[in-house]
């Protein structure tokens, strides 16, 4: 209550600064009437400190006193009010506090229309109302950039309900603004709807996106063709992505190889596989990593003998220099997949198999259990790859698999109970009986 406006105005502000601990009645009804000061400054700081008070401080006298503020003569003080009331989140949606942000989209002060947009897009899905909808719609051709951006940002934040064909026309639109953060904005928010945006305008304005002179542009369209799920595996969606996994920008270059693994089995075409196997020789990890982990997306198709002995020398390179965590245990369960291929697995040289027993040997975090117990007793049979053998004994030992032989026939104990696997070669089952002899000796011998 001081006389000097800037010792009131120092005063509102060090109070904002201690939070939620200074939400009591008294300190909130001395803000509101600060609210009404003369001085521009105390009003501005009165309604930054309600905002910071939290939602301690979203009673009604507090959103009507900010509503009040709304209307203030100086749009930094509107501007505040409007920055005030999103702090508090859906408590603040209410039909008063939605009207008076509707009316601030039309303000003539930018930074009022920014804040509202923003304050709109924190009050999340209950905010999602028809007259919402449509004031962010109209502010996407606002004559300020970081109006239109922040516009399509809130309509990203009203859930499923901004799926509206008129709303999606709209991002469409600002697919093609003239300013980068507007273009990637809205193809952020059109990657947010998923599947409920998968048609062919968006899909059409994404590919074009993925031409797009902005780097980041060009990124955020790649994840948002991703996401519009199986949808999106059209040739020239697929053409689109292909193309970017050449892009000059590593980012770019690896959103385009995650959306492609997104696709799924749809997308297991001889030209995604070339791109992606091409992609997993590049200099950046993000980029090879992604690679790896869609072609393990893509099924069958996609495990052949390249790719597993491609994941196999990734893998192997990672573990050597003590990595086996995060990225390399997806990649992990991407080899796993890949190995239940019997077609990809028995067409592994000598090299790799000894590699992949290595690094499975080495790695901690590896889980086999998703390979039958049988799978490369079958793969050693139809190659006749020693190789095989050491591995073979390795799993056996370390799953608690148990084996016996009666004439040709093995005998396989796992948890599934016993089963048959053929063994009509001599030669190489006389190897797998001495291979698990060996290993038994060692054992006992310490």
């Amino acid at each position: 209550r001081d006389e000097d406006d800037n010792v009131r105005s120092v005063a509102w502000a060090a109070l904002g600064k201690l939070g939620e601990k200074a939400a009591t009645n008294e300190v909130i009804a001395a803000l509101i009437s600060a609210t009404h000061d003369k001085d521009c400054h105390v009003r501005w700081n009165a309604c930054a400190a309600l905002g910071k008070l939290g939602e301690k401080a979203a009673t009604n006298e507090v959103m009507v006193a900010l509503i009040n503020a709304t209307r203030d003569v100086y749009s930094d003080v509107r501007s505040k009010a409007f920055e005030a009331m999103g702090k508090f989140g859906e408590k603040a949606a209410t039909n008063e506090v939605m009207g008076a942000l509707i009316n601030a989209t039309r303000d003539e002060g930018s930074d009022v229309r920014l804040g509202a947009c923003e304050s709109l897009g924190k009050l999340g899905e209950r905010a999602a109302t028809n007259e919402v909808i449509a004031a962010l719609m109209n502010v996407t051709r606002d004559e300020d950039s970081r109006v239109r951006s922040k516009a399509c940002e809130a309509m990203g934040k009203l859930g499923e309900k901004a799926g509206t064909n008129a709303v999606i026309a709209a991002l469409i639109d600002a697919t093609r603004d003239e300013e980068y953060n507007v273009r990637w904005k809205a193809c952020e928010v059109l990657e947010k709807l998923g599947e409920i945006a998968a048609t062919n305008e968006v899909m059409v304005a994404l590919i074009n996106a993925t031409r797009d002179e902005d780097s980041d542009v060009r990124s955020k369209a790649c994840g948002a063709l991703g996401r519009l799920a199986e949808k999106a595996a059209t040739n020239e969606v697929m053409t689109a992505l292909i193309n970017a996994t050449r892009d000059e920008d590593s980012d770019v270059r690896s959103k385009a190889c995650g959306a492609l693994g997104r696709l799924g089995e749809i997308a297991a075409t001889n030209e995604v596989m070339t791109a992606l196997i091409n992609a997993t020789r590049g200099k950046e990890y993000n980029v090879r990593w992604e690679a790896w982990a869609a072609l393990g997306k893509l099924g069958e198709k996609a495990a052949t003998n390249v790719v597993i002995a491609g994941l196999v020398n990734e893998l192997s390179g990672r573990i050597d220099y003590g990595h086996d965590y995060g990225h390399d245990m997806s990649l992990g369960k991407c080899l796993v997949r890949a190995m239940c291929s019997f077609d990809g697995m028995k067409e592994l040289n000598s090299g790799i198999v000894k590699a992949l027993c290595r690094y499975i040997r080495k790695s901690t975090k590896i889980d086999l259990t998703a390979i039958p117990s049988e799978h490369m007793i079958k793969v050693f049979f139809d190659s006749g790859n020693a190789s095989w053998l050491g591995l073979i004994v390795y799993v056996a030992l370390s799953q608690g698999i148990a084996l016996t032989v009666k004439g040709s026939s093995i005998w396989i104990y796992d948890g599934r109970g016993p089963f048959e696997c053929n063994g009509d070669r001599p030669e190489l089952l006389a190897s797998l009986i001495e291979a698990f002899r060996n290993q038994k000796s060692e054992i006992e011998s310490g």
